[in-house]
């Protein structure tokens, strides 16, 4: 890795930039940062609003024309590329903290507490947190830091083939199992039975939310936090997390980083786009017409077409990304300010959907083309608080307190 790099960095941790001084080669990254938090929200948004068993019953539906085309462009140009950004600017992370002299038990405590932080946040508000994935997947890369940059891309490629050919498996199994008369049926049977038993739980999850006590919707949570993290699991998500955290540690070793790697950048993006166009389009077509529940070739299919276009999605995105905002500009100042305080901005978009879903009545009543609505604005409200707020002091408020329990001591906040 290039001393100069590590060297700015650490200096820069020391002492956060200010929006009147800026360090341009890490608001730029705190730009890209901005945009997937503001992505990840665009996926996240329905996610608040109905149970997680909908995911496998193709749920919620898209009745208006405005929602039919906001579902559309959800599933083509976000679902599956921003926590693949945001896992290749978390394995960047990883990969500046452990460089040098830096202490890994430090960095090992710090995956931790933020395992904890994923779990107080299933707990009291939703089931869709990340930051367990993330804290846990990466300690695989803290695992994984005496790689070298090429040993680092070879791993995150067999992570990135690995749900693709888990759904080759899978599909040959249920390809075969016709053959048999009564195996074919067992599994139809079978297929049904899974099928009814979505259908359930959704409605049961819905009255959960909408009537139960607070330890019945916190027990449903965490039922339902278990179903999703088996469906990322099955769908590639988990595998694309550690591969995209891999890449991003040998991006940053590399000195891939650099501003002077524009031209690398621009190649990055320009290869990758005709894969990203392609994938992305296969995977909304077959996203409509496959069957979640039967496992055959059309799920084999539709795997494939996520994990390429997640991967060619993401990079499209970060490379892309970089380009425009390295130079800085108002887009990019008005990202930055949220990516600097990415956590922070995280936990809020989930106290601010929670509330509108469970204290004001929106669940299971938002609809596609509202969820994107409320998106937007809240993503608005977001950039205007943490400009306010980074104008004033030097972390996010989660952010501070994640350092503090890292160093066990208060950062310094005042600018």
């Amino acid at each position: 890795m290039r001393p100069h790099l590590e060297r700015g960095y650490r200096e820069a941790m020391m002492d956060a930039p200010s929006p009147r001084d800026p360090d341009t080669r890490l608001a730029w990254l705190d730009a890209v940062r901005g945009l997937a938090v503001f992505g990840i929200l665009v996926v996240n948004a329905m996610l608040f609003f109905w149970p997680a068993e909908g995911l496998a019953l193709g749920l919620p539906a898209a009745e208006s024309v405005l929602d039919k085309a906001t579902k559309a462009l959800v599933t083509f140009g976000f679902e599956g590329k921003f926590f693949t950004v945001f896992s290749l600017l978390f394995g960047v992370g990883l990969g500046m903290q452990l460089g040098g002299d830096r202490p890994v038990g430090r960095v090992v405590r710090r995956l931790l507490l933020l395992c904890a932080i994923g779990a107080l946040h299933v707990t009291l508000a939703w089931w869709g947190d990340i930051l367990l994935f993330y804290g846990v997947l990466g300690l695989a890369t803290v695992a994984a830091r005496r790689w070298s940059p090429g040993r680092l891309l070879r791993g995150a490629a067999v992570m990135a083939l690995l749900p693709i050919a888990a759904a080759v498996l899978l599909a040959g199994l249920a390809t075969l199992a016709p053959l048999d008369g009564a195996a074919g049926e067992a599994v139809a049977q079978g297929q049904e039975a899974v099928r009814e038993g979505y259908a359930r739980d959704f409605a049961a999850a819905v009255e959960v939310v909408r009537h139960g006590s607070w330890p019945e919707q916190v027990t449903a949570r965490w039922s339902a936090y278990g179903f999703a993290a088996a469906g990322t699991a099955l769908t590639g998500m988990l595998a694309l997390v550690l591969a995209m955290q891999w890449l991003g540690m040998a991006a940053w070793r590399a000195g891939w980083l650099d501003p002077g790697a524009r031209g690398a950048w621009r190649r990055v993006a320009l290869r990758a786009l005709p894969v990203a166009l392609t994938a992305n389009a296969a995977y909304l077509l077959l996203s409509e017409r496959v069957d979640p529940v039967a496992l055959d070739v059309g799920f084999f299919l539709e795997t494939a077409a996520f994990v390429f276009g997640a991967v060619a999605g993401s990079l499209v995105i970060a490379a892309g990304g970089a380009l425009a905002f390295v130079d800085g500009g108002p887009a990019a100042r008005a990202l930055a300010f949220v990516g600097r305080a990415a956590l922070s901005n995280y936990l809020l978009q989930s106290l601010v959907f929670t509330v509108i879903a469970y204290g004001l009545g929106g669940y299971a009543r938002i609809g596609w083309a509202a969820g994107l609505a409320l998106t937007v604005a809240t993503f608005a409200l977001q950039v205007a608080a943490s400009r306010w707020w980074l104008a004033r002091w030097r972390f996010g408020p989660v952010e501070a307190a994640w350092r503090a329990a890292t160093y066990g001591r208060w950062p310094a906040m005042r600018r």
